[in-house]
């Protein structure tokens, strides 16, 4: 065991395929080789890692679950007889409390994997000690996860987001978009440090928080 631990927030990690898994499950060696030992918390949809500490956790809203659910049974089972039965079914259970998920919240389905990080990830960060938190992706709700649990436990946070979150000169119309636009703001405050992968992702942000102080790798 490492004496140097990173907590390590990843919705996609370990997808084959999927750009927002590669971009940090290639670095994985290397944070290994700088004897650096991850603390990974992820979505259910991608591959256990049995290297460290790898918690896959279910997003703990319907519209969520239902989307999770369908991969894990796919997984578990393939798309038979049996992936169709169940997943039909869950559909059904959990369909008026999507549709009152979205009167109520508006946004996007993985929302609801930010409180189960944000639970699971203080639980890790009182057991393991982390000297940072590293949020990824690809999806928000890693970094809103990371917003919350930089507030509560004052680690210092690293957030690397890969494409823009709001277009510059664009105006957010709907509660989802508004949200993106509030959070990316969220991150500029009080990340210490944050790593945009392309040149215009940096300057939409840097467009949409010119009133915050914003921290530039």
């Amino acid at each position: 065991m490492s004496e140097r631990k990173w907590l390590i927030l990843s919705h996609g990690f370990n997808m084959d395929g999927r750009a927002a898994s590669l971009t940090i499950t290639d670095k994985i060696p290397h944070l290994i080789n700088a004897e650096i030992e991850p603390i990974v918390l992820s979505a259910v949809t991608g591959k256990k890692d049995t290297r460290f500490y790898h918690h896959q956790l279910l997003p703990w809203g319907p519209a969520g679950l239902r989307f999770d659910l369908r991969h894990l049974i796919a997984q578990q089972y393939g798309r038979g007889l049996f992936y169709r039965i169940s997943t039909g079914f869950a559909s059904l259970l959990l369909s008026p409390f999507i549709l009152l998920e979205r009167l109520i919240c508006g946004l996007q389905s993985q929302w609801s994997w930010t409180p189960a990080a944000i639970f699971w990830g203080y639980i890790c960060i009182k057991r393991f000690n982390p000297e940072l938190i590293y949020s990824t992706g690809g999806a928000y709700s890693a970094h809103w996860a990371g917003y919350w649990l930089k507030r509560m436990t004052k680690k210092p946070w690293i957030a690397e987001i890969h494409d823009p979150m709001v277009f510059p000169g664009t105006l957010p119309k709907t509660r989802n978009l508004k949200f993106w636009a509030k959070l990316e703001g969220m991150i500029c405050r009080e990340a210490d440090l944050v790593w945009w992968f392309t040149e215009q992702a940096m300057l939409s942000a840097k467009k949409d928080t010119r009133s915050w102080e914003t921290k530039v790798k």
